[in-house]
Order: C-alpha cells, then structure tokens, then sequence
C-alpha cells in the first residue's frame, strides 16, 4: 500500500514523463516560420515632408532598417484638420 507522498510523487514523474513525451512529438512536427516581418516595414508620419518629424524618423527608420534586416518605408500623411 503507498502513502499519500509517494503517490504524489509518482503521479508527477507519470506527468513530466508524459509532458516530455508530449513535446517531443510536437518538436517533430514543428515547422520552421518565415522571417518576421517578410514585407518592408511602412513607417507613417503624420506630418509634412522636410519638418523635424520627417528627419527624426528617416533616422529612426535607418537603424530599424538596419536591425531588421528589411527596408522602412517613410510615408508622410499630413492630416487635416
């Protein structure tokens, strides 16, 4: 007859076992994912072209570019108000 704490034990060995087991199998069917993002990053400023909002995000869109690997689009909106 097993006490309470060797139970416990047991039912947690039973359970890593079968979460190891578990992982395993999904490890065979894992797929590999296209690199994120696959498209150029759009980056829009909603402000007129030439003004300091402009600059400070072709900056900032340079050393994205740069991080990721992908090109960055600038696209100014000027809103309306």
């Amino acid at each position: 007859m097993m006490n309470n704490s060797s139970q416990g034990t047991m039912g947690r060995s039973i359970g890593c076992a079968a979460m190891s087991f578990g992982m395993a199998f999904a490890a065979m069917y894992a797929q590999a994912q296209d690199a994120y993002p696959d498209k150029p990053v759009r980056l829009i400023v909603p402000q007129p072209a030439g003004g300091t909002g402009d600059v400070v995000s072709r900056l900032v869109g340079q050393r994205l570019a740069i991080r990721l690997g992908k090109p960055v689009v600038i696209e100014n909106r000027p809103t309306t108000y």
